[in-house]
């Protein structure tokens, strides 16, 4: 008999005072003060981080070290770019992983297949910056992070290197 009124009784206690506040930016009026940060979803993040740290993938030839393209790599996902590449590299660090030659394997791999023509790489690398959050927030994209790193000279740590047979 109640069980209709359940997602009601939600709705009405919760999501629209969650909504309310992020929409009026100030405390629903209805409830007391010391309520009110069950609402706010910013209460989640209490502070900022200062570094972001963005992993990439270069590939090196004849004409030194580039930015691979990781579109052509991992297909998109409804939850958008990079939702398995970033947790990935995390790992990579715990306690020298054994994926971590599989992974540069694989790559490299897809590289041959995405560049045939393109027999000249010499090695793959997976590397990271730790870019200020102001700096990154400003970036329109990670390729743009990239640059920006690279034209400052922002520290730049190898995670990972593996050097590339040529193909016959």
């Amino acid at each position: 008999m109640l069980r209709p009124f359940i997602p009601l009784a939600f709705i009405l206690l919760w999501i629209v005072p969650v909504g309310w506040v992020g929409l009026m930016k100030s405390s629903y009026p209805l409830y007391p003060a010391w309520i009110a940060s069950l609402f706010r979803v910013t209460g989640i993040f209490e502070s900022a981080p200062s570094r972001w740290r963005i992993f990439y993938i270069e590939e090196e030839d004849q004409t030194g070290w580039h930015q691979v393209n990781e579109k052509l790599l991992f297909a998109p996902t409804p939850l958008g770019d990079r939702t398995r590449f970033q947790p990935l590299m995390n790992e990579m660090e715990d306690a020298q992983s054994k994926q971590v030659p599989k992974i540069l394997g694989w790559i490299a791999g897809q590289l041959r297949q995405v560049h045939p023509s393109q027999g000249n790489v010499r090695a793959v690398r997976i590397i990271d910056f730790s870019i200020p959050s102001e700096a990154f927030l400003r970036c329109s994209s990670l390729a743009a992070a990239y640059d920006l790193a690279n034209k400052t000279n922002m520290p730049k740590v190898v995670d990972a290197y593996m050097g590339v047979t040529p193909s016959p």
